[in-house]
Formats: structure tokens, sequence, C-alpha cells
């Protein structure tokens, strides 16, 4: 089940009183300054930070925002504008203002971070590239004691996906389990995912897919899509499990807003099909999607976290030796059990769960 959930972080702020001979705080124009504003709602107070212009100096008891640039940036890479097909090699990613010109793809690393002193405007389509890889088996026949086995990588999640039990036709060859996703609130932890977002499928004689990357775009300004920002899951072949859904995370100290008609989407894939020796593998859970910003709007966009399908069975079993189907990577969403292999009888695998959608209004700026 998709989670949309609407939370609001109340960070304890420090407010630094600086006082002592030989400081002075001084500038020639005017300044940025971030205060702590109280509230009393529902008869508690609740404090949340309010950017104020002042000149020349803060006031005493403000914080001058240089002192939270490592945020958002410098801005020393100015601004980009992607006008073609570009994949992202910057030095660094800190910009001013960023905007991806409409029917331009946008391709980033897995692990990106993105900071931004003004604007970010996505028109296009920003694709995040795949980021934990699958496991497999290699070396599995009628001889094989024990296979040459390489994990999938866990991303994010609880734990990673297994792959089937192997044998002969005596007994019922076992599916692979699941990898585990995060709880929401989990996930609501997560800032910087890195390069290791959604869980990699287990796999077989063929690697399990791919689990989505990250992307994190934190900005000063407004964050605005019109496009399309994906970060899918790899799908699954051979009875492999499918790559769970990726982590975007897009936080603005003004506002966040997918329009009507855009798209951002962490899906996990699906499982791969059964074939003559496995059963059919389990889908990818579903990614993370977190928005947090004083202002946060989707009306009318795609906002997608799904869970990928399971294999189809539909192939009997014939060969040896016989392997139950492999898990689903995990994330937000748990992975897929594989199906069981009984004699010429494929079992049932399981698609992936759901992940998250979490928006958060508040000011991000403390929370990173």
């Amino acid at each position: 089940m998709i989670t949309r959930s609407l939370s609001l972080f109340l960070p304890k702020t420090a407010i630094l009183l600086s006082v002592g001979l030989g400081f002075v705080q001084s500038a020639l124009a005017d300044v940025k300054c971030l205060r702590a504003v109280n509230t009393i709602k529902n008869g508690k107070v609740v404090t949340a930070l309010s950017r104020v212009t002042r000149a020349n100096n803060c006031k005493v008891g403000e914080i001058k925002t240089s002192s939270l640039s490592g945020v958002y940036g410098d801005g020393s890479a100015g601004a980009k504008t992607i006008s073609s097909p570009e994949t992202l090699s910057d030095a660094t990613s800190t910009y001013t203002d960023v905007v991806v010109n409409s029917g331009t793809v946008w391709t980033v690393p897995s692990g990106t971070v993105i900071r931004c002193t003004g604007t970010f405007t996505n028109n296009g389509s920003i694709l995040i590239q795949n980021g934990a890889i699958g496991g497999r088996n290699v070396g599995l026949d009628t001889t094989t004691l024990f296979p040459s086995y390489t994990p999938p990588h866990p991303g994010v999640s609880v734990r990673a996906a297994a792959s089937g039990e192997s044998g002969d036709t005596a007994n019922v060859r076992v599916g692979g389990y699941e990898g585990i996703g995060l709880s929401e609130y989990q996930s609501s932890l997560i800032r910087y995912p890195g390069p290791f977002a959604g869980g990699g499928g287990a796999g077989g004689s063929s690697s399990g897919g791919s689990g989505g990357g990250s992307l994190v775009v934190l900005c000063d300004g407004a964050i605005t899509n019109n496009g399309l920002i994906s970060a899918p899951g790899q799908g699954g072949s051979l009875g492999t499990g499918g790559g769970a859904g990726g982590v975007i995370i897009l936080g603005s100290r003004t506002s966040a807003i997918s329009s009507a008609g855009s798209f951002i989407l962490a899906d996990g894939a699906g499982g791969g099909d059964s074939t003559i020796s496995t059963g059919p593998g389990g889908g990818g859970g579903g990614g993370i999607i977190h928005l947090l910003a004083p202002a946060v709007n989707t009306t009318g966009a795609t906002i997608s976290v799904q869970g990928g399908s399971y294999g189809n069975g539909d192939n009997p079993l014939s060969a040896l030796p016989r392997s139950g189907g492999h898990g689903g990577g995990g994330c937000g969403g748990s992975g897929g059990k594989g199906g069981n292999a009984l004699n010429t009888d494929p079992g049932i695998a399981l698609g992936g769960s759901d992940g998250h959608i979490i928006y958060s209004l508040v000011d991000p700026t403390p929370l990173f």
C-alpha cells in the first residue's frame, strides 16, 4: 500500500548568542539571517525557523545563513542549464540555479547530491542510474557441492534478498526470501542514501535486477518539477528477483512542487519468469520519495513507489538441478519471495510491496 503522510519535524533549535571581546559582525550589504519563531499550537509551544533579511548585520540571537551554506552550497559552479542530453560529470554539483529544458534527458549517477543557492526547475527528464547490483550463482550443476555465490547488495534495506534452494527432484526446492524494506519512520530519517539505494534482486545462473539509484536535491529557493524524475529498479530475468525502487529526496527552504501532469517515480521492478530449471522470481519493493519544504504541492502529479510484479510460472520444469525462484530486493517496500520448485511444477512467486511517499512541511536546513 502506498504510504502518504504529512509530517512536521520540530527541530530543537539552538540559538547561538555570541558576545565577547573581539567579536564584531559587520557587512556592507544586506544579509540573510535565520531566527527561531515560537508559536502556540494545541496548547504547545512549536519552534520553527524563519528567514529574514537585515541591513548589514543579523540581530542578537539570529544566525547568519552563511554559516549554513554547506546545506545549499556556495554556488561555486554557477548556473546549470541542460539543453541537450547529458550525463552529470561536473567536478562539483554546487550551483546557483539549475534548469533542465523540456525534451532533454539528464542522466545522473546514483548517489548524486545537487545543491543550489537559487532554484531548481526540471522541465525535461532526470534519469537516475541504478546503484546496488543484483546477486548471482556461478558453477551450479549436478556435481556442485557449493556454488560460487555473489549476494545482492541490500541497498538501504534491512535485509538483502536471497537465492532459491537448489537440488534434485526428490523434495520441494524453496524459493529465495525477499529483501526486507524500511518502515515509514526509518525511511523519513534517510538524508544522504549514497550510491546504494534500492536493494538488488537475488540471482541464479543469471544476475538479479539492480536496485534503483538515489538523488538528493537541496535548494535555498524553490524546487519545481514539470517533467519526470525517475529511479526505477531493474527487472529480473530467468527466475531472478527484481531490483527495488530507489530513493528521491527533494529539500527546499522555499517550496517543493511537482506540477499537474509531472512524474516522480521510484518503482520496484518485476521478477523474472520461471525457466526449465528455476521457479519464478519475486518482484522488487517500492522505493522512497521524500519532499521536504515549508510548502509542498503535488496536486495532479503522479508520485509512485509501487512494488514490482512477480514472475510468471508458466514454464514447466524439466532440467536439473532444480532451483526455487529468487527473491526481490527491498527499499521502502519489501521485495517478493521467489516461487518454489517441485517436480515439473513451478510455484507462485510474490510481488514486491509498495514503498513510502513522505511529505514534510518543514524548513529542511537543520535536518541536513
